[in-house]
């Protein structure tokens, strides 16, 4: 055996192993949780830019509703079902946020804010330039703050 090098029973070593594998799961969960709490809602809204994008390629409008740019999986894509965005995300409600989409009556532009359902105090917004802006405790419009 080497010097300083410590020599454990078998089974005191895997409950070391366990011991430090839990708390590397554990960090890693709080970082997935700190990422999904403050970068779902902006990554969601790009998600809904980014389809809108594709359905204004293929269909030659934005899209009439939120949930157009969905549909249920298996999804077949179709002007009412795009299946551009996920299922859950195109419902309006995720991650503690609802989403409210409009679309302009001559289908040329679009607005979304992402707004929250109860402990969030941060709300967002986006429309066709696909620029993603915030406001703290009060909803967030085409002036507020840019989110970089």
């Amino acid at each position: 055996m080497s010097p300083g090098l410590v020599r454990y029973p078998e089974s005191r070593s895997k409950l070391l192993l366990s011991i430090v594998a839990f708390a590397g799961l554990t960090l890693l969960a709080g970082c997935d949780y700190f990422v999904r709490e403050q970068g779902t809602k902006p990554g969601a809204l790009s998600t809904i830019v980014a389809g809108n994008e594709r359905y204004k390629q293929t269909y030659g409008r934005f899209a009439p509703t939120l949930k157009s740019l969905g549909g249920d999986l298996p999804c077949k894509a179709s002007e009412k079902t795009a299946c551009l965005i996920d299922p859950i995300l195109a419902s309006g409600h995720k991650s503690g946020y609802s989403f409210i989409y409009a679309v302009a009556s001559d289908g040329k532009g679009y607005a979304v804010a992402a707004e929250p359902d109860d402990k969030h105090d941060v709300f967002y917004y986006t429309d066709q330039t696909g620029v993603i802006r915030s406001e703290n405790e009060h909803s967030a419009t085409a002036s507020s703050r840019v989110v970089k």
